[in-house]
């Protein structure tokens, strides 16, 4: 029989060392085995990203006002925590699991968003005046499209500077597009229903021809196709820079163009490739496997939606043209609503799926993804997991990510950003997102039922950093927050500043659990050391590193309101802070 014994873990390292001088060593990631479980029970998924982005956003709002909602704050995150056990958050559990888990993520999201009410009430004293105020929860200055209430009749909104931003009506809500706004500080705009005579916002230009709509805005031409709501081309003014968009048609694209999916006119009618579009659903069946939620399988059929699709413009003015896809397949359906804005370089895209494909060991596992292919030369894959971004062989296999995946070239790239999926793979320049599939066991009803999910086309240039990435599919997922008031703001400087070291990354700011200081992580996202000086406030005054459990690991000298670090690769830094005027 083995003896045991109770130690600690020097103990246990000073016996290892005594058995082996050199221990064997393992570098980088280990093999991604269970990749069906970065899909498998989508909801919970859903939820934990909602779960996650609304509690960091109520932590770093209510740490910015002053107000103490750590006891909140502890037990929402402790309920939201538990559905992190294994075989709840992987989808490998019984169903009545996933029903108890979704009670638990109400309760945790009902918290945070009162604790972000509460210090959204005290930041900008809502009212029903003639002022919009926009905060921003990150640590970064961004610019991002906004939906909120206006009162009916709104114009358009005017910043501190005088400018007018054009606004537009969407459903009930008005959409707009917010410049700049600083790192955990605001914006103020007024809210006009009246704007001088020769004010004249040009609507996003849509032409429909036979078998296309083409959208043309202040940066890109875009190309819908009217078969299936699959981009066929999406021509972006920088990227393409010195080439049209109807080179396409001739056959004399060059690499520069995004999307393979334009028709292209031959003696015997008209031929294209619209299934290396961008934007196009597949249904996939997965062989059978007795691990069905675990494992995924090889493909024993594949079926692009290219064909009879409902395609309509619904509306087109100064901010957006929106296009709404419905396609119907097998017992399942999809609409989608597609945001193609005026004066900011995204798509964006809105999908419900009513999906009622089944599993079994006789039809195999059903999954359903969505497809981007462009032109990419010499792509690269990078997908995020926590604290790291990880750069993968564009081979076809599933790996997990997180916010985004992005695949970049010797001429460009894009990013596929996220608010609730975890599986992708890439092929070449061809990018997929797994959106759902039916595992057959342990839960016979895996995903049966209705599911949400936002994602948007993100293109970039061939120099796109990690940090870009990272802010992308951080801002994505923390929408800027919008609050009516009376009283118009200055200008106001951003809360945070990280400086030389364009790397490095604010996750978080909140409460400290243990002093009335607040805590500030920092994340290095390129993989390679540097050096950089942070400032929060109107200045630092005290500052110590610890780690996550807030023990002390390491005093720091401000010196003139800043703190200088060091960064290992892919290091994570937590600061214990005092400064002067957070709020």
């Amino acid at each position: 029989m083995p003896v045991f014994k109770f130690s600690t873990m020097s103990g246990l390292l000073k016996a290892l060392k005594s058995e082996r001088s050199r221990p064997p060593q393992s570098r980088g990631e280990t093999f991604n085995l269970f990749e069906g479980c970065f899909t498998t029970h989508a909801s919970v998924k859903k939820s934990n990203r909602e779960c996650e982005t609304a509690l960091l956003a109520a932590e770093s709002l209510s740490a910015i006002a002053g107000i103490d909602r750590r006891t909140e704050l502890r037990g929402a995150w402790t309920t939201m925590l538990f559905n992190h056990f294994h075989d709840i958050f992987d989808g490998a559990a019984v169903h009545d699991t996933y029903r108890n888990a979704q009670k638990r993520a109400q309760k945790s999201l009902k918290a945070a968003r009162s604790v972000a009410g509460e210090a959204l009430k005290a930041l900008a004293k809502p009212s029903n005046g003639g002022v919009l105020t926009v905060w921003n929860a990150l640590g970064f200055t961004r610019t991002e499209p906004v939906r909120t209430a206006l009162p009916e009749g709104t114009r358009a909104l005017q910043d501190e500077k005088g400018r007018l931003i054009p606004v537009q009506k969407c459903g009930r809500d008005f959409v707009f597009i917010a410049e700049d706004v600083p790192a955990f500080s605001c914006r103020s705009y007024r809210i006009l229903k009246k704007t001088p005579k020769d004010t004249a916002f040009a609507p996003v230009d849509v032409k429909e021809d036979w078998n296309v709509y083409t959208v043309t805005t202040k940066h890109s031409t875009v190309q819908i196709d009217r078969s299936s709501g699959a981009i066929g081309s999406y021509h972006d003014n920088v990227l393409c820079r010195g080439y049209a968009p109807e080179d396409a048609k001739t056959g004399d694209a060059p690499h520069d163009l995004i999307g393979y999916g334009v028709p292209k006119p031959i003696a015997a009618g008209e031929v294209a490739r619209t299934d290396l579009a961008l934007n196009v659903f597949q249904l996939i069946d997965e062989a059978p496997n007795g691990m069905s939620a675990w494992h995924i399988n090889y493909t024993m059929k594949q079926e692009n939606l290219l064909k009879n699709a409902k395609v309509e413009p619904v509306e087109t003015g100064p901010v957006f043209a929106r296009f709404r896809v419905a396609h119907k397949f097998r017992s399942s359906g999809i609409v989608e609503n597609i945001y193609i804005y005026n004066d900011y370089r995204r798509v964006d895209f809105e999908t419900d799926v009513n999906w009622r494909e089944k599993g079994s060991d006789a039809a195999g596992v059903p999954e359903l993804k969505v497809s981007f292919a462009a032109s990419v030369t010499a792509p690269r894959l990078r997908v995020e997991g926590p604290f790291t971004v990880m750069e993968k062989p564009a081979d076809g296999n599933e790996q997990p990510t997180q916010k985004f995946a992005a695949v970049t070239g010797d001429n460009f790239g894009f990013a596929i950003l996220n608010d609730s999926k975890y599986g992708c793979d890439a092929l070449g320049g061809r990018l997929r997102v797994t959106l759902l599939r039916n595992g057959y066991n342990p839960d016979p009803e895996t995903d049966n039922g209705r599911h949400s999910v936002r994602f948007a086309f993100a293109p970039h240039h061939s120099l796109a950093t990690n940090a870009d990435l990272v802010r992308a599919g951080m801002s994505f997922n923390r929408p800027l927050a919008a609050v009516r008031t009376s009283t118009m703001r200055p200008a106001r400087p951003a809360k945070l500043s990280i400086g030389g070291a364009d790397s490095v990354v604010c996750t978080a700011l909140r409460r400290a659990e243990h002093s009335a200081n607040v805590l500030l992580r920092l994340f290095e996202t390129a993989g390679k050391p540097c050096k950089a000086s942070v400032c929060l406030g109107t200045g630092i005054t005290s500052a110590q590193e610890v780690n996550f459990l807030e023990n002390p690991s390491g005093k720091l000298k401000p010196a003139g309101g800043k703190v200088r670090l060091s960064f290992r690769p892919f290091e994570v830094k937590t600061l214990l802070v005092r400064c002067k005027n957070l709020k």
